[in-house]
């Protein structure tokens, strides 16, 4: 029996051999694409190493799918008699890693690969935004013996961590490692912004960046961060194993944490009062930066540090006047020194997919509901927007309304419901050049197109395009059985498409579903 995960292209079977006794045998890993494997031939040796793996916690960083590919934790567990691994992806990661440790539990091997959200006590929302940057106050949940920052894993963490230098980055990494550090060096040009090479861009190494990325700062930060480097050169790559990380610098290093605002009460009515739901962080510039969810009965407001608030409030904007595959926005609010938003919307008070799904019995409103997702994709596509986290949660399905129109056209079908997309902090615009500084500059005065829109948007509240933090999931995993786990859903149309096909083919909601899909 076995599992397979591949992300980007690249794939890892893992499988058990029948054995004849009651010790379970250890998985074994078969790199599924030339260039894993190649990397596998080359990390052989290190993972090797007994006297720096032996009885110590691995853990991964995987800031993109082929870095979340979790061959290395697991070959240090098979070769170097690690005692577990942990991998750290952002939210896209999660469920396929938690269903490969559970099967991996199964097999005889608990808590073999473990997935830091889950050890962490203090999760307030399990609805949080996917993202690329190391949540606030997890380090202590991942920090780790041994850390594998390996592929884009640095010129990543340099892009989209909020990090000035790449020395921040390597200090970042060691208070994660309480033995050592084995970094991989990557050329600039393998994780540039913008080269296209990922669909959709994983923020990427700005050009702005490109001069302090370079081997002599990272040997620097090296020596000033670790007491023993020891180089390993591999033609292609530059790999560092780093030992004894040093803390002299501890207090410059300190993470603090940026509050929000506090607002008063609009209302004399208690029950009007807004009553925060959920809490979640981010880390930004070695700062840890909090997402306060509030709502009243009929409104919902979102305040976070940063522009993340404001983001969304411009996403919003684009679908006014009708609002009919996004909640309605109501207000935006703009603060400085710390920077801060606040974006106020409607609160939808309806079932999210899966909730619907389960309610449906009769092939007429299946139908429908394959209709109204249809529209939606076709609404968010007339106003020039790919939400980029059209999973299950982030779908509500409501009655449609007479003069509810989505810009789709079915013929003489319509369907009785519609879908809404919330959540529209990982959003980006289908045609590029919002971040474009010089256009930015010279464009003034709306054609009426999207980015157009966005623009006028950005100048009414004074924030520029280059402030909005670039949340942007582009790697995406189904939940359900591990034996097949795909990341390659780039589009909205195929992220819907695939969440569809789960849950009424194969991992049906209700038995009715089942049979109505087939």
């Amino acid at each position: 029996t076995g599992v397979r995960i591949s992300g980007e292209g690249e794939n890892l079977a893992i499988f058990w051999k029948a054995s004849g006794t009651s010790d379970s045998p250890p998985p074994i890993l078969e790199p599924g694409s030339p260039s894993l494997q190649h990397r596998w031939e080359i990390f052989q040796g290190i993972l090797s190493h007994t006297q720096l793996f032996s009885g110590s916690s691995v853990l991964q960083i995987g800031l993109r799918p082929r870095d979340a590919i979790p061959l290395f934790a697991l070959g240090a567990i098979a070769l170097g008699k690690a005692s577990f691994a942990r991998v750290y992806t952002p939210d896209w990661g999660y469920q396929a890693l938690r269903e490969l440790g559970a099967l991996l539990a199964a097999k005889g091997s608990p808590d073999l690969l473990r997935v830091p959200r889950d050890e962490d006590f203090r999760q307030i929302s399990s609805d949080t935004s996917a993202s690329l940057w190391l949540e606030a106050g997890r380090n202590e949940f991942i920090r780790s013996d041994v850390v594998l920052a390996l592929g884009a894993t640095l010129p990543l963490a340099l892009g989209c961590l909020g990090l000035g230098t790449i020395g921040e980055v390597v200090a970042l990494l060691r208070q994660l490692a309480t033995t050592a550090l084995v970094l991989e060096w990557v050329e600039p040009d393998a994780c540039r912004e913008d080269t296209g090479e990922v669909p959709g861009n994983f923020c990427g190494l700005a050009a702005r960046r490109e001069e302090s990325y370079s081997r002599e700062a990272l040997l620097t930060a090296l020596n000033t961060n670790f007491e023993h480097i020891i180089p390993s050169q591999t033609g292609a790559s530059d790999i560092w194993i780093c030992v004894g990380p040093k803390f002299d610098d501890r207090d410059k290093l300190r993470i603090t944490e940026v509050p929000l605002p506090i607002f008063k009460s609009d209302s004399e009515d208690s029950k009007n009062d807004f009553k925060p739901i959920s809490s979640t962080g981010f880390l930004w510039g070695g700062a840890a930066f909090t997402k306060r969810v509030e709502a009243a009965d009929d409104r919902l407001r979102k305040i976070t540090a940063l522009f993340v608030a404001i983001k969304e409030a411009m996403f919003l904007k684009l679908f006014a006047p009708d609002f009919a595959c996004a909640p309605k926005l109501l207000g935006q609010q703009v603060g400085r020194a710390p920077p801060w938003s606040l974006v106020a919307m409607e609160r939808l008070h309806a079932p999210d997919l899966l909730s619907h799904m389960r309610s449906i019995s009769m092939l007429d409103d299946l139908v429908e509901l394959l209709l109204a997702s249809v529209d939606l994709l076709t609404c968010l596509g007339h106003h020039g927007v790919r939400h980029n986290d059209l999973w299950a949660k982030n779908v509500l399905v409501l009655p449609r309304s007479g003069d509810t129109h989505t810009g789709s056209s079915q013929g003489n079908v319509a369907s009785s419901v519609r879908l809404v997309a919330i959540d529209f902090e990982a959003a980006e615009l289908l045609l590029p050049g919002l971040y474009d500084v010089h256009d930015e500059a010279l464009s003034f005065g709306s054609d009426g197109s999207p980015l157009s829109r966005a623009r006028d948007f950005l100048r009414s509240v004074d924030v520029r395009a280059a402030e909005l933090p670039p949340l942007v999931p582009n790697f995406n995993l189904i939940e359900g059985h591990p034996s097949e786990v795909t990341a390659d859903l780039w589009t909205d149309r195929r992220m819907l498409g695939a969440v569809l096909e789960h849950h009424l083919l194969h991992k049906p909601i209700t038995q009715e579903i089942w049979k109505l899909a087939q």
